[in-house]
């Protein structure tokens, strides 16, 4: 057999060969890469996303912790007949390059059914020193206080202060936040790192319901003295529901009302002074003041299946808080 070498035409035809095969390798490896490079960019996007999500996700569960703890320490309006959180810190919400929204919504009707108020001062009728503190000493006030002016608080007397435990000092203004208040340096709050003056654009009548008031002209009347009707257990002195007339004296030694309705009318000032006045057996609740001279009397209360009490207090009647004196309502669990 007899082997013939490739003519020169042939060897021209195979070398041309080489530039389509190279032409295919290098579209292949180009679409290749474009495939990689659209995966990798479309994974850097889904990476950004899933981070966009993620801290979406942290922001709004952040909110929620902080909408429950507002809630839990009383300092939003979710109570009050418009709910709502009230006002919150510009920018206290929003993180990580999110915008939040924090709402309630009030699922009943009437007073205090979330929360209640300690004292609320509407300011109805006071020209000046809507909250004066007077008489020496420190006074103490337990819970949330709504006053119409904040600017409206005075103290008189040397080393007299008040001390206001576990409860905020909501007060009106047209907007909030509004500038920052100022209080007497004889004003304090306790804890002092969770508690202050809350701004609201509420008037008092939006924060609580009109609460229902009794028949009170059905009430036991004492046309006497306010003594009239009290009998005396040991030091404790001890008061049944009904309509009071005439003076309005204490007198000495610590005081127990028992659990119902107290109208007090035209009686004049009640003055408590260096004695524990406790009004209604306080069911499950702990005293905040201990008053151990009428426990035997809160025990023996035969009204005890109405705990609680209310005072309404009628024409020139009210309260002075005097020195030494104490004061404890334990609100009625059914109304009236």
């Amino acid at each position: 057999m007899t082997a013939l070498a490739p003519t020169s035409a042939a060897r021209r035809n195979d070398q041309g060969s080489i530039l389509p095969l190279v032409l295919i390798v290098a579209v292949v490896l180009s679409l290749v890469v474009v495939a990689l490079a659209k995966f990798v960019t479309t994974d850097l996007i889904y990476a950004g996303v899933t981070e966009d999500r993620a801290e979406r996700q942290a922001t709004a569960t952040s909110a929620i912790s902080y909408g429950v703890e507002r809630i839990r320490l009383g300092q939003s309006e979710c109570a009050s007949s418009a709910g709502g959180f009230g006002p919150l810190t510009p920018g206290v919400l929003d993180r990580n390059g999110a915008t939040t929204t924090l709402s309630c919504s009030r699922f009943a009707s009437g007073l205090s059914d979330i929360t209640g108020w300690a004292v609320i001062m509407t300011g109805n009728g006071v020209a000046a020193d809507l909250l004066l503190v007077k008489g020496g000493g420190n006074k103490k006030v337990t819970g949330p206080m709504f006053i119409t002016d904040v600017t409206d608080v005075a103290f008189q007397g040397g080393g007299t202060s008040l001390e206001q435990l576990d409860g905020d000092l909501w007060h009106n203004r047209s907007t909030c936040p509004g500038p920052a208040v100022t209080l007497p340096s004889a004003y304090t709050f306790n804890p002092s790192n969770a508690r202050g003056a809350l701004c609201t654009t509420q008037i008092w009548s939006d924060k609580v319901a009109q609460p229902v008031i009794p028949n009170l002209s059905t009430l036991p009347v004492n046309n006497g003295t306010i003594f009239t009707t009290d009998t005396t257990t040991g030091s404790c002195r001890v008061f049944a529901p009904g309509r009071y007339t005439g003076t309005a004296s204490l007198g000495s030694g610590d005081v127990y009302f028992q659990s119902g309705n107290y109208y007090f009318d035209n009686v004049g000032p009640i003055t408590v002074k260096q004695q524990i006045v406790w009004f209604g057996n306080p069911g499950g609740d702990t005293p905040v003041i201990a008053n151990p001279n009428c426990v035997g009397a809160r025990n023996a209360d035969p009204n005890i299946g109405g705990v609680g009490a209310i005072a309404y207090l009628g024409g020139n009647s009210k309260i002075n808080m005097d020195t030494q004196g104490s004061m404890e309502l334990f609100g009625k669990l059914v109304q009236p």
